[in-house]
């Protein structure tokens, strides 16, 4: 049995671990790349990560000082811990990790991740 690519993967080290899937990767790579070629004209995903993060997500949902600060007051509530604005972003980050774990290639994600890492950034500026 071959090792996982990962130090401390949580698979142990198991026949199905996702770390040994590169060619599916690689496909769903490439899909993603001919998807943005096609409709989004080649945009990067920190381009389209900043693109969302200045209009579209802000005109939807607030500036994520507000936004953050709100589902962080929600998410305290729920858990019974105080919970700030920069570690919903970071829970959230987390969440999409998760999900790369098992399609490393899924843009979608990757643009979450940098989405949610920018709004860190937005964090520190105000609203």
């Amino acid at each position: 049995m071959s090792e996982c690519a990962l130090e401390r993967c949580i698979c142990g080290g198991a026949e199905n671990c996702n770390m040994r899937r590169p060619p599916r990767w690689q496909d769903e790579i490439r899909k993603d790349d001919a998807l943005r070629e096609k409709h989004l004209g080649g945009e990067s995903i920190l381009g389209e990560a900043t693109r969302l993060t200045d209009r579209t997500r802000k005109d939807v949902y607030a500036h994520p000082t507000v936004n953050f600060d709100r589902i962080a007051r929600l998410w305290s509530v729920i858990l019974g811990v105080d919970v700030t604005p920069e570690q919903h972003a970071l829970c959230m980050i987390a969440v999409k990790l998760s999900r790369l774990i098992e399609s490393p290639g899924h843009r979608d994600s990757l643009v979450d991740v940098a989405g949610y890492a920018r709004t860190i950034e937005l964090l520190g500026e105000g609203g």
